[in-house]
């Protein structure tokens, strides 16, 4: 869940949305196209927040790793249950194959960070550290809108703004490497 969030910028009710058919290891990639939330009592499957929210997020061989891993795992899991075992096809769910809860990302966290003495996190920081991180390194913002299933730039550009501005000072540099590289001092051209 933590590297879906990090690394894929993926909101926690699309993770929970999640289902195996939806990943594809030869693209490197997942297709987020539903949500799961949590409504009077009972775990829903929507649609995402937004049109532009639909889309394929690329992530890295080592988050496909860990993927596969976990569905080696439920797999397991899922042949100790036998008919216990529900088969909703999601990625993230209850100790017996129903859709898990939105909301245990973030208990499941509460615990972790206690238990190890670490600071408070919630698990939409991690998206936030993913689309801070792509600006830093010179991401274009339309990629990291893309990435994070904003519609407009501008919402992307708004929520981050002083990374934004931090990224465009640190253009000026990029482009004096680049010249320099086009007009080698004497030193250079020996």
């Amino acid at each position: 869940m933590i590297s879906l969030a990090l690394i894929g910028g993926l909101r926690r009710e699309e993770i929970f949305g999640l289902c195996w058919q939806d990943v594809n290891y030869t693209e490197s990639n997942i297709y987020i196209h539903q949500a799961s939330i949590y409504v009077l009592g009972k775990i829903i499957t929507k649609a995402p927040k937004n049109t532009g929210s639909v889309r394929r997020v690329s992530l890295p061989k080592s988050t496909m790793d860990l993927l596969a891993l976990h569905k080696k795992e439920q797999d397991t899991l899922k042949l100790k249950l036998d008919n216990k075992w529900v088969d909703s096809g999601r990625i993230f769910t209850k100790w017996n194959g129903e859709p898990g809860h939105p909301h245990s990302f973030a208990t499941w966290l509460t615990r972790f960070t206690n238990k190890h003495s670490l600071p408070h996190i919630t698990p939409h920081k991690f998206r936030h550290m993913n689309a801070t991180y792509l600006i830093m390194a010179g991401t274009d913002i339309r990629t990291v809108a893309g990435k994070l299933g904003h519609t407009k730039t501008s919402t992307t550009v708004d929520t981050y703004a002083q990374f934004v501005q931090a990224a465009e000072k640190g253009s000026a540099n990029t482009m004096e490497v680049f010249l320099q590289g086009l007009n080698p001092t004497p030193e250079q051209k020996k």
